[in-house]
């Protein structure tokens, strides 16, 4: 249940846990609510999260599904936040891959898919 890691970094807006279970050669893929999609890797992760907990957001999750492929997990997970200062919502479906039985380094790919944004 490596993706636990995952919620509870984000929940905390512990940059430097999150930044550590992600695999250097991590895949990232972004639809934003409006369709338009970005790709990424470590870097634009690393930014993505410094712009994100900068807004300093009330999270919440569910854990929708979860499958295993091999050596790997494939955690589906609704992602919503709330900006304190704000009250800008955001909800996502993240899927994301992890590598099993690894404690640091095993998110592989992380997909997002922004549902909405509202203010």
């Amino acid at each position: 249940m490596t993706y636990l890691h995952l919620m509870m970094a984000v929940q905390n807006q512990n940059t430097d846990e999150l930044l550590k279970l992600f695999h250097e050669d991590v895949e990232l893929t972004l639809v934003d609510h409006d369709d338009t999609s970005s790709l990424g890797g470590f870097e634009e992760i690393r930014d993505r999260i410094a712009a994100t907990f900068a807004l300093d957001c009330t999270w919440d999750f569910d854990v929708i599904n979860r499958v295993e492929r091999g050596k790997d997990e494939i955690v589906f997970i609704k992602a919503s936040r709330e900006q304190k200062s704000t009250e800008q919502k955001y909800v996502a479906i993240w899927i994301v891959t992890c590598e099993k039985g690894k404690i640091e380094n095993f998110i592989k790919r992380f997909h997002i898919e922004v549902i909405s944004l509202q203010n």
